[in-house]
């Protein structure tokens, strides 16, 4: 991995460089458009990039924060904490001095690797951990992670393809990976106003099952000068703005009119059943065929014509369509590997996120779409990659987890949604719609 400070300035340098007020780290795309939008919606200059090794002096001299998607959630432990450790070190060469790890609400990834590299980087003694998302129902409490009121494990996450979570206890889930001394913070504690003892070495946990608690949080590290180093989900990185005092730049906000193209490439049941219930209330949608993945070039197979044919005659009507891997009768953990294609599961997941990237990149050659709404990091990151487009400047949030962003591929301005597999309701796929053709008008 290349320095970021690939041209560092020298001592005559009359160049305006970026001030970068904060850097986050996230292990997927959706998590760092999810968490890069909490600040640019208070209207803080953000951008989010997928390339790890960003050039800091290149950047707009107005950006404020910088998000970087290491793309390590699938990584061994220690490749994720390489990289992280070596973004947060080059960055610190380059003058950042605050950090934030963004990690999954559902703890899914490397997360104690990746909190032990990033602390250990920051040359900071200790790291205040806030996983809770409040607003997306993720609750911490007496160092237990929730959905609404089940133990994490006992959702559907603990049938997740991929990373089954198979105990809802945060310390037991951080020792799996790091040996950095672990402490908490109870929300009795917290709430009491009382002087909370903690270890003010290693990763502390703090509880939390309210926006008012992120609050509490916020102003508890503020006066133990704990600012430099934090970690959580998205929902804390929205205090972030207040907590660091960060300047508004405000910037106009237009969307383009024009059909809606969904995307569900996510294995998640949440997005399967969001895409399926947009089918029986009247949206068109096409469920891809394996043999688009199946073959070394799926280009030439003729299910790609036709489907690229159906897409590009309801855009070309105004109307709005979903394209999905699966359909909801399928299960997520069979559906893909137990079409006997050859490959790891996990090698089998990437490709498909490759080939329905490939796929919405030719769809979108038709200018009729306006707006390409893609739900799954992994999903995300195949359409960026097919699109060559590397870096999203996120815009305002639809809904928690679901954002408006804009990205600028090489022949037109995109305006794309996206949405990480778990969130939404189950109307959010017409939620999305509307919002865009009001949007538009």
């Amino acid at each position: 991995m290349k320095s970021w400070c690939r041209t560092p300035p020298q001592a005559t340098d009359r160049r305006v460089l970026p001030l970068i007020k904060l850097l986050i780290l996230a292990d997927d795309l959706t998590g760092a458009v999810d968490t890069g939008v909490q600040l640019a919606k208070q209207d803080v200059f953000t951008h989010v990039t997928v390339e790890a090794n960003a050039d800091i002096p290149s950047l707009d001299p107005d950006l404020q924060v910088l998000v970087v998607d290491t793309e390590s959630r699938h990584d061994s432990a220690r490749e994720a904490g390489r990289k992280v450790g070596k973004i947060v070190s080059s960055a610190r060469r380059c003058g950042v001095k605050t950090f934030y790890k963004k990690t999954d609400s559902t703890l899914r990834g490397n997360v104690g690797a990746e909190l032990e590299a990033a602390l250990h980087a920051s040359g900071e003694d200790v790291l205040a951990f806030v996983p809770a998302y409040p607003k997306a129902e993720r609750f911490t409490r007496g160092g237990f992670q929730y959905i609404g009121g089940t133990l994490l494990h006992r959702t559907g996450f603990g049938e997740d393809p991929l990373e089954p979570a198979t105990t809802s206890h945060i310390p037991d889930i951080l020792k799996r990976q790091t040996g950095c001394a672990l402490s908490s913070v109870s929300l009795d504690a917290l709430r009491s106003g009382r002087n909370v003892p903690f270890r003010k070495r290693g990763i502390v946990v703090f509880d939390c099952d309210h926006e008012d608690d992120l609050s509490r949080i916020g102003e508890w590290l503020t006066g133990k000068n704990m600012l430099r180093m934090m970690a959580g989900s998205a929902g804390f990185a929205e205090k972030l703005p207040g907590l660091l005092r960060m300047p508004r730049m405000v910037r106009k906000r237009t969307v383009t009119a024009g059909p809606v193209l969904i995307v569900n490439g996510s294995l998640n049941e949440v997005s399967i059943r969001q895409v399926a219930w947009a089918e029986k209330n009247g949206l068109p949608v096409v469920t891809l065929s394996p043999s688009l993945w199946a073959q070394p070039d799926p280009r030439g197979n003729d299910e790609w014509a036709r489907t690229l044919d159906r897409v590009g005659v309801e855009l070309r009507a105004g109307r709005d369509i979903a394209i999905r891997t699966m359909a909801e009768a399928e299960a997520p953990r069979g559906s893909l590997v137990g079409q006997g294609i050859p490959g790891q599961a996990g090698d089998l997941y990437r490709r498909v996120a490759q080939r329905v990237g490939a796929l919405v990149s030719d769809i979108l050659q038709n200018p009729a779409c306006g707006t390409c709404a893609v739900f799954g990091g992994d999903t995300l990151r195949g359409v960026m990659n097919a699109l060559s487009v590397s870096g999203i400047r996120p815009i305002l949030e639809i809904a928690p987890g679901t954002v408006l962003s804009e990205v600028s591929e090489p022949s037109r301005r995109l305006h794309l949604v996206t949405k990480a597999g778990g969130f939404g309701g189950e109307g959010v796929v017409f939620q999305i719609i509307q919002f865009i053709r009001e949007g538009s008008e």
